[in-house]
């Protein structure tokens, strides 16, 4: 009977397990082989634990360890919660985001209700239908396909804990994400798994069998996570946006603080703008909003922000360089860039996006009635001040604001050179020019010159580098301040020699940019942004400190 129950357990899935099939298994366990009359809590939980064993214990080598090695690892803890929630005592918790973290002597779980959660639906990528499932080579990887940009991956394990299998479905709840390794150490098999499960408005659903002892509350970037054990297991939980995150294994408690921490060790400061947006915590003094980010340009900022909006390309000429700030708190983010001339003219924009139920700003005008102007296909309203000038609109949720020292006709065409790719193209003809006729030097052919720069760019004379692997061509730009960036064209002579085609990124997602047939990847790595694709031996790169936006109109206009 327990064979057929573990060939049963291995193999369900989430709908099974939630069907009467897992009743029926205990009810059969139950009539060949009763727990004795009477309830006792503590001594039901020994009884189960004792009675259960083999699906408790790490398994030894042979039959077991191959039953043990993937699903049946998560559906065994699915089996305790059901079980586990016989034991009715008084709970205590703790309001983690709206949902609180309750546990007994013997169980731990999330509760909540939509109300108290406050829960708002997430715009989330399902790379695949409902019910499928795929796998990945990393956690990173699988997070990229869905395009989670959270601090979600530990960056440390237990050196014993060296390959993980990575595998995600999706429910009708979501996105369940699973990697999961299962080691055999001196004949004993250890186990380590890491879960994210989506959940919706009825909040996270788990039960987490423990001991008598309380959860370990442990604090990291502004989030709470709970640490639980029973008996060799340990078990860290925490809610990250609308995901139940989960690491469960045969460590130690010292081991998964560390596993824990070891996943903000290395966060970037536009995810921290995320975490903090979103209510997930964050640092705290960025959160107050009494802590200012600062940029060196409007479009910078926006790009961190993640606000998908372009910025005026003119000014008038006696605004000079703009101060770039951005502030960020839980439902709102903003931008703000202004300037302040010696003859006190002024000039401010910002930006800004906010959470459900929060408003936006209220703009003060004189009695003058607003103008409609139409720019881009978006619809803006001038507005007067007295002697000031504003100009307010939407777009794709983020509300624009332009105000100033500024004539009525200066507005309009502040307005205007946002959709009209207003800077003023390099000699673009000269610079495809030397370009393509270094290529045609080395004898590589193929659609891989620009035809559009960036403004205030100086372009060096390309240079051709010979080698017995490869054939490159290599240009740089520099404009008079720090932005730069290079294009760089390789070809090699062999596909062995591909494999030294290496670049060096930081934990930001690779992002896949399609344009015309090519399939380009782009990469963040601090400061440096690197675009990079192939066509068969030959690989283009175009890498410095631009923005993506700019990157992308650069590769866009090769086949143009």
């Amino acid at each position: 009977m327990e064979d057929d129950f573990f060939d049963w357990l291995e193999t369900a899935d989430a709908e099974e397990l939630e069907s009467g099939t897992l009743d029926g298994f205990l009810e059969e366990l139950e009539r060949v082989d009763p727990l004795p009359g009477g309830f006792d809590p503590e001594r039901s939980l020994a009884d189960f634990h004792e009675k259960y064993a083999a699906l408790l214990e790490p398994q030894s080598r042979g039959r077991r360890q191959n039953r043990m090695s993937r699903r049946a690892f998560w559906a065994v803890a699915a089996v305790i919660a059901v079980l586990a929630s016989m034991v009715t005592v008084q709970a205590f918790g703790m309001d983690i985001f709206g949902f609180f973290g309750r546990w007994t002597d013997e169980q731990f779980t999330f509760t909540g209700s939509a109300d108290k959660a406050g829960y708002q639906e997430k715009d989330r990528n399902y790379p695949f239908a409902e019910g499928e499932t795929a796998e990945f080579s990393t956690l990173d990887e699988a997070l990229e396909a869905f395009r989670i940009n959270l601090p979600l991956v530990p960056h440390w394990f237990p050196e014993r804990f060296i390959e993980f299998a990575v595998e995600a479905t999706v429910t009708p709840r979501g996105m369940d994400l699973i990697a999961e390794s299962f080691p055999v150490i001196e004949g004993r098999q250890e186990a380590l798994r890491v879960v994210y499960t989506e959940f919706g408005e009825e909040g996270p659903a788990i039960a987490i069998v423990k001991d008598e002892k309380s959860p370990i509350i442990h604090e990291c970037e502004g989030i709470t996570h709970y640490i639980t054990t029973d008996r060799d297991y340990c078990t860290g939980s925490w809610i990250q946006n609308n995901l139940l995150c989960m690491i469960a294994g045969t460590v130690t408690v010292e081991e998964m603080e560390r596993i824990i921490d070891s996943i903000y060790s290395d966060i970037d400061r536009k995810q921290m703008i995320e975490l903090i947006y979103t209510g997930n915590g964050g640092d705290p003094a960025l959160a107050s909003g009494e802590e200012k980010l600062h940029y060196r340009s409007i479009e910078e900022a926006l790009e961190e922000f993640q606000l998908d909006i372009a910025a005026p390309k003119w000014f008038p000429e006696q605004f000079g360089e703009l101060e770039v700030t951005g502030t960020v708190m839980p439902g709102q983010k903003s931008i703000y860039a202004w300037v302040e001339t010696d003859q006190k003219d002024f000039l401010g924009i910002s930006y800004a996006k906010y959470g459900e139920g929060i408003s936006g700003t209220v703009i003060e005008k004189d009695g003058n009635s607003p103008v409609l102007y139409e720019s881009g296909g978006v619809r803006h309203y001038l507005l007067t001040d007295h002697n000031w000038r504003k100009a307010a609109w939407i777009q794709d949720g983020i509300e624009c604001i332009i105000r100033g020292t500024v004539t009525e006709e200066e507005m309009k065409r502040i307005i205007d050179s946002i959709y009209l790719d207003g800077e003023k193209e390099a000699p673009s003809d000269e610079y495809a020019g030397l370009l393509q006729a270094a290529l045609d030097e080395c004898g590589i052919s193929g659609e891989f010159v620009p035809t559009w720069y960036p403004e205030g760019f100086e372009a060096s004379e390309p240079e051709i580098i010979r080698t017995s692997r490869s054939d490159i061509v290599n240009t740089m730009f520099q404009d008079a301040g720090e932005r730069f960036f290079s294009i760089r064209i390789h070809r090699y002579h062999s596909s062995e020699d591909v494999e030294s085609f290496i670049f060096e990124k930081d934990k930001t997602p690779v992002e896949q940019y399609t344009s015309g047939t090519k399939t380009v990847y782009i990469l963040s790595n601090n400061d440096t942004i690197t675009t990079t694709w192939s066509d068969g031996l030959i690989f283009e790169t175009i890498s410095g400190n631009l923005t993506v936006k700019e990157f992308k109109k650069i590769i866009d206009s090769i086949d143009s």
